[in-house]
């Protein structure tokens, strides 16, 4: 596993997403995310390295609300990948602050 440093916090929460990336496209769950990144947890993971994209399927109160970030695989492990954001528009990180926000998540 690769060493890094994280920029934002992350929170445990379930959240639907889809991750593409290497010509296929994977359903999938977080177990964290903040806005930096991610945990997904799935059976079939991208490799490290990889660079891919994740749609996050937020919940209530943003329910139908989905977010886009490209990002690079960081480490893989036995359940899943550790995703880091390279590019998240403003506007997205924004909906995810509220959503985060709404959830009453300490910072």
């Amino acid at each position: 596993m690769t060493e890094f440093t994280r920029r934002f916090e992350r929170h445990s929460m379930a959240l639907p997403v889809t991750i593409q990336g290497g010509g296929r496209t994977i359903s999938a769950h977080t177990r964290q995310v903040g806005l930096g990144g991610c945990y997904a947890v799935c059976s079939t993971p991208p490799e490290e390295g990889e660079s891919v994209v994740v749609d996050i399927s937020l919940t209530a109160p943003r329910e139908g609300t989905t977010v886009s970030a490209k990002g690079q695989v960081v480490y893989v492990l036995s359940d899943g990948v550790g995703i880091s954001f390279s590019e998240i528009d403003e506007a997205a990180q924004e909906i995810l602050w509220e959503f985060f926000m709404a959830q009453d998540l300490k910072w």
